[in-house]
């Protein structure tokens, strides 16, 4: 919704979370965005990067492949 009321002044990134105008988000803010929402969602208090190894684990029991699971979490190799 911003984005489209910010029109041609949004900056231009490949962002998947970005500020109310577009910008990226500043590390720590991120993080107590992050603590924030998940004590309003009443879920257990877990490190930001643990959420990356959920999702490869999430991938693994989908049984997704190794190849791509790497390619999802950006991670230079395989193992």
């Amino acid at each position: 919704m911003a984005k489209q009321a910010a029109r041609e002044l949004w900056p231009d990134s490949d962002f998947v979370f970005t500020t109310r105008y577009g910008t990226p988000f500043e590390p720590r803010n991120f993080n107590r965005r992050f603590v924030d929402r998940s004590a309003r969602a009443g879920v257990r208090q877990i490190r930001l990067h643990d959420t990356r190894h959920t999702c490869g684990s999430l991938l693994a029991a989908l049984d997704v492949h190794p190849r791509v699971a790497t390619q999802i979490l950006r991670h230079s190799k395989m193992r």
